[in-house]
């Protein structure tokens, strides 16, 4: 039987019209670099253990090898904290502009 949880490449369509293209590991890198994270606080923040975290950041190119569910807690923590995802020919992570009070 093994693991029920969904993948990202069964979920393909669903995951891409959540948030867009797949996500990289460069991405989920240089996402943390702009916060001034360190992968615990990443896990924490996510409800993950670090050594997913860890085990992400050691992938080559897209996080197909992971749940949906983990991508989301991810992208959900970072995209809190104003990390913004940009994908297409060009995949990277930007900070969002603070709203003026």
């Amino acid at each position: 039987m093994g693991n029920s949880s969904p993948q990202v490449g069964q979920l393909k369509s669903a995951f891409c019209y959540t948030f867009g293209d797949a996500v990289i590991a460069a991405q989920l890198r240089a996402a943390r670099a702009l916060l001034n994270w360190s992968q615990t606080r990443l896990a924490e923040t996510a409800g993950l253990s670090v050594e997913t975290i860890k085990r992400l950041e050691r992938m080559d190119g897209p996080l197909e090898a992971t749940t949906v569910a983990t991508i989301d807690a991810i992208t959900r923590a970072l995209g809190s904290a104003g990390v913004e995802f940009t994908n297409g020919d060009e995949p990277g992570v930007k900070l969002k502009a603070k709203r003026k009070r």
